[in-house]
């Protein structure tokens, strides 16, 4: 499936924390893998009869911040809506932009719709796309070292001092924001994995 962004959304996310738009990044990259997604980071519904949305969902101290999509002719995952909530549910304010972007865009054809790869969305907001995989591929490992080992979120954090549990659930979310290189070779470290980098040339 391919990525569209509208102009407005490439505004709207810009406006989202620099972590925020990693862990959306990170959702997106598992719904494209044809994941499982936990319903408390990512829902699809309709709005309307016509109109089915994918919301990608990340929380913080801040509060609920999202990305709507909706797929066009089965191929195009266009992003249309991004914002900042208090409240968990969709307001039908919102549902109204949603339906108003919808209509203004896609009645066009789809030929006119410029798709991206991940890699392009990334640098659009701001993300080292190499830094991101690197820490993706961590965060995987320490999610299938505590599946295969039944390592429970609680028994985690005894293990690393300093790990919070907001972090704790990113991490068996699959989410890489709020975390850095060091810290997740530090867990890797406590679960008695060596992590070595190898480096080529561009």
């Amino acid at each position: 499936m391919q990525l569209v962004q509208l102009e407005a959304f490439k505004k709207e996310i810009a406006e989202f924390p620099i972590e925020s738009r990693e862990d959306i990044l990170s959702l997106i990259t598992r719904f494209l893998k044809g994941e499982q997604l936990n319903r408390n980071d990512f829902k699809t519904f309709k709005i309307d009869k016509s109109t089915r949305i994918q919301e990608f969902r990340v929380k913080d101290h801040r509060g609920n911040w999202r990305a709507i999509s909706t797929i066009v002719q089965g191929q195009y995952l266009v992003f249309v809506y991004a914002f900042h909530k208090k409240s968990q549910e969709l307001l039908e304010k919102d549902k109204d932009v949603i339906r108003a972007r919808i209509k203004e865009n896609f009645d066009m054809k789809t030929e006119k719709l410029k798709a991206q790869s991940l890699e392009e969305v990334a640098k659009d907001w701001g993300i080292d796309y190499q830094v991101f995989k690197i820490k993706s591929e961590l965060i995987n490992t320490i999610r299938k070292y505590c599946d295969d080992h039944e390592v429970s979120q609680r028994k985690l954090a005894s293990l690393v001092p300093g790990l919070s549990q907001d972090r704790i659930s990113k991490i068996f979310s699959g989410q890489v924001g709020h975390m850095t290189i060091d810290k997740l070779v530090e867990i890797l470290s406590v679960l008695k994995f060596k992590v070595a980098f190898k480096a080529k040339a561009a």
